[in-house]
């Protein structure tokens, strides 16, 4: 991996998209960048939003993320976590037609709000 400073921006050889797995994220060895340029690498983070792995020995050991973007991971995964129940729950029959739900919901005339 090769790197050239200019202008206090770290460039790598690396192909910066989000990927769902660890071995397409851009890799460090974690002693010599967390020493040298932990500033630049929070920086970098905040400005791409993508991960960063951390490697001892060219094995993933830790991944950094930027605060902002994780928080979007999680709300993804709930999201799908949601979408995974209710789908088994179709499939295991626990549904009820919306037409009954939404007037189980629907306020009963002359009742107090």
């Amino acid at each position: 991996m090769t790197e050239s400073a200019s202008d206090g921006i770290i460039k790598l050889n690396a192909n910066l998209v989000r990927a769902p797995t660890l071995r397409h994220c851009e890799r460090h060895p974690i002693a010599e960048r967390l020493q040298a340029k932990h500033i630049e690498l929070l920086d970098r983070l905040k400005k791409t939003g993508n991960p960063l792995v951390l490697t001892i020995n060219g094995k993933a050991e830790v991944v950094v993320q930027d605060a902002e973007a994780y928080q979007e991971l999680l709300e993804r995964v709930e999201t799908v976590e949601g979408i995974q129940r209710g789908l088994t729950d179709m499939k295991a029959g626990r549904t009820k037609p919306a037409r009954e739900v939404f007037n189980r919901l629907r306020p009963k005339p002359g009742a107090r709000r």
